[in-house]
């Protein structure tokens, strides 16, 4: 659980692995929120709940990658030119990819730190696959793997002055190489909520599936105030570009054939 202070606001933002389970436990989440004094927590969960504690916010769109997977003729060309530069992609401890990762969060004015990662890779549920060249890390991918063995790509990052080598690309590539070779039943590219990121990861899969998403109010009149003067609490995360129709027919922990 992050928890972000927005001005007064204080609010309980689940990490994205919290999605990725098949039952959120509310009853210890909704206590450590209130604990930190919270006004409202929101997670995503694995699928539909029917709790008269939560309101349903949109749904959160993500691309799903199935075992079939191809490289189009577009990736094959990305990955051939990022071959002719000498870009090199291994398996790493979670420490050497972490500076390149760490630069996006710095972008995105929030950060996640060192410890976070590490703990996930000390359970054995988070790996980390970076690009390097000349044996400096370029581009990181930082994935997770579920009971089943599906795999999440939960952080990618590429230093700004190789955005155009097509490593990134490259990176995404073997990362699912790897994966179908160990057998995962999908791979989840973990959210498309804005058009070029969504164009990038379209480059692999053009199935769109989603994670439900909650919110739980715990300071009520505060919340009434902040929300009816607020255009972004209650932000649909379905982009217009993303047909949303019947969407919980399409929920990631449904059928994964």
């Amino acid at each position: 659980m992050w928890v972000v202070r927005r001005g007064p606001v204080k609010m309980a933002y689940c990490s994205p692995w919290n999605g990725f389970i098949d039952d959120p436990n509310l009853a210890e989440l909704i206590p450590v929120a209130k604990e930190r004094e919270c006004w409202a927590l929101t997670f995503t969960s694995a699928g539909l709940l029917n709790d008269c504690r939560v309101e349903e916010l949109s749904p959160v769109p993500t691309l799903i990658v199935s075992g079939d997977y191809s490289p189009s003729k577009k990736v094959r060309w990305s990955i051939k030119k990022a071959l002719s530069i000498g870009f090199d992609v291994a398996a790493v401890p979670a420490n050497v990819g972490y500076p390149v990762l760490s630069s996006l969060w710095g972008k995105l004015g929030r950060g996640i730190p060192l410890s976070f990662y590490q703990k996930l890779e000390g359970a054995g549920i988070g790996h980390t696959l970076v690009a390097t060249l000349e044996g400096k890390p370029i581009s990181a991918l930082f994935h997770l793997a579920d009971d089943d063995g599906a795999r999440y790509m939960y952080s990618l990052a590429t230093l700004e002055e190789h955005r155009h080598s097509q490593v990134t690309t490259l990176l995404v590539h073997r990362f699912l190489e790897e994966a179908f070779g160990s057998n995962a039943p999908f791979v989840d590219l973990c959210g498309c909520t804005e058009e070029p990121i969504y164009q990038f990861k379209s480059q692999f899969s053009n199935r769109v599936m989603f994670r439900p998403r909650y919110l739980h109010v715990i300071k009520k009149s505060l919340w009434k105030l902040v929300s009816w003067g607020s255009s972004t609490i209650y932000r649909d995360l379905v982009p217009s570009f993303i047909d949303d129709s019947n969407w919980k027919e399409r929920i990631v922990h449904g059928p994964k054939s």
